[in-house]
């Protein structure tokens, strides 16, 4: 091997190394959506496919330098922060319409369990704590869906698993629409003016 050829292959093996790998489950609409929501200086089209849009994302983190994206509901403020999103599995995964059912159906489990009293002998699903905690720890990665949500709320008071956290995995799209309906929920301030005279004296 000559050595031209040893450094065209070095130099393409460091470009290799530096770019990283977007975890698959982040769809092509998903990338759009960071774009969009985060103002990044992407240039693309949607006959991009999901392959030239992760090309483009990989070369705007290595050119941009540690600046703060402007504010959006993923929040994520540095190219640093954009790089650790997109190696991990997208919080908005697509679930199969059976693996749904099947969150489902053990989300309903878990909430007949809870409004029984905690009671597992009144359970007709759970007849021990292991398996209650192994599906809590499954669903909890499906919190887009409200009756996961639900579930991870009402275990919260469950005495057998003080001191273990249910937290939902939400995805940053579903967690800015919650916050919206929140503020909705929320009544307006009311204000009344009254026309009075007042009288003050000075000593």
């Amino acid at each position: 091997m000559d050595l031209t050829s040893f450094k065209y292959k070095f130099y393409y093996l460091i470009i290799v190394i530096q770019m990283i790998v977007i975890h698959k489950s982040h769809s092509k609409t998903d990338l759009i959506d960071l774009i969009n929501y985060l103002g990044l200086n992407i240039i693309f089209n949607h006959s991009n496919n999901k392959k030239e849009l992760h090309q483009k994302m990989n070369d705007f983190m290595e050119t941009t330098s540690d600046r703060f994206f402007q504010s959006n509901h993923f929040h994520i403020d540095t190219p640093s922060q954009l790089k650790g999103y997109l190696i991990r599995t997208n919080p908005k995964k697509t679930l199969s319409i059976k693996e749904k059912q099947d969150v489902m159906g053990i989300s309903k489990s878990i909430i007949c369990y809870a409004q029984s009293g905690y009671d597992i002998h009144m359970s007709q699903t759970y007849k021990d704590t292991q398996t209650i905690l192994d599906d809590m720890l499954y669903i909890k990665n499906f919190g887009d869906i409200p009756s996961v949500r639900r579930a991870c709320r009402l275990m919260i008071d469950d005495p057998k698993f003080q001191g273990q956290h249910f937290d939902p995995l939400i995805s940053p799209q579903v967690l800015n629409i919650l916050a919206e309906k929140e503020k909705c929920k929320k009544p307006p301030l009311r204000y009344r003016f009254v026309r009075k005279t007042v009288i003050l004296t000075f000593d």
